[in-house]
């Protein structure tokens, strides 16, 4: 891939790179192996003019503390801050994401920053927000989402939802493996059909015990309303005999502890009044 590193000076050009990767961008010894595995092009970049720049501008972006460059994202330091870098961030800043919003996003989803804005990005990002009607709030939760593949997987299984007329969570939809969304699917469906099939029999059940079969969508709204109107009567019914017996255990009380009968008799006055008062609510 790499030919010139069989060329190469390893004091005047390996060396500065492990010295940069060592003690500049501070990745550990034992991961310099790793970041050379992952991206070997590294060891062909000049520290100077590619690998501290992108280092800075990196680092002034938010790869910093918990989130700096480690072995995983050392890859970025070969990008170019003006031709890879800043195109992929100005792309999403396009589409109503400030600056920070960014910044999140391409710390939790690193290669974002590797992709090609008009090959990757441009293509997928009008695809969730025209034909699957999302939002940029769900792409800020799921910066992943541009690394799937639009034909192989995010296409397809937003068609079989969509002929579905079925819903799933962007992450659910697009990490679970194909059989895992095909299972899930019928699961859906099935649930769809014993709920249908549920309420049909509530129906059913209902226009029965009424001794009436209602053919009309008007005349069973009708009596849902009824139902639900008793319901609440039995309510409120129940809240009238909490108030007799509190009403009861409010003259217990006082008869053990209140003597004079000016007193008892006020009470129950006061008691009555309040009871009478929500027995005539209930009448209305």
């Amino acid at each position: 891939m790499f030919p010139q590193l069989l060329t190469s000076d390893p004091d005047a050009d390996l060396y500065p790179v492990f010295d940069f990767l060592l003690h500049e961008a501070l990745i550990p010894f034992p991961d310099l192996p790793k970041s050379v595995l992952r991206c070997p092009r590294i060891l062909v970049c000049s520290v100077d003019a590619q690998l501290r720049p992108a280092l800075a501008f990196l680092r002034h972006f938010g790869f910093v503390g918990r989130h700096a460059i480690t072995c995983q994202t050392s890859l970025l330091l070969v990008s170019s801050v003006e031709h890879t870098l800043l195109p992929k961030i100005e792309f999403l800043q396009s589409l109503g994401l400030d600056h920070g919003e960014v910044s999140r996003m391409a710390i939790r989803s690193p290669g974002l920053l590797t992709m090609s804005v008009e090959n990757n990005m441009r293509p997928k990002a009008e695809f969730f927000l025209r034909d699957m009607r999302g939002s940029l709030a769900e792409l800020k939760r799921f910066p992943q989402y541009f690394s799937f593949s639009l034909e192989r997987k995010i296409r397809p299984r937003h068609r079989m939802l969509e002929e579905h007329g079925l819903e799933m969570p962007l992450p659910e939809m697009l990490k679970i493996s194909d059989g895992e969304f095909t299972s899930r699917l019928i699961e859906m469906r099935l649930r769809r059909v014993d709920a249908r099939a549920a309420k049909n029999n509530f129906k059913r059940d209902i226009e029965a015990g009424c001794g009436i079969w209602v053919d009309s969508a008007f005349s069973s709204s009708i009596i849902y309303e009824v139902i639900l109107i008793l319901l609440l009567c039995f309510l409120a019914q129940d809240v009238y005999f909490s108030a007799k017996t509190f009403q009861s255990d409010i003259f217990y009380g006082y008869n053990q502890f209140v003597d004079s009968s000016s007193t008892k008799t006020t009470v129950a006055k006061l008691l009555s009044e309040d009871v009478e008062s929500f027995s005539s609510l209930l009448d209305l």
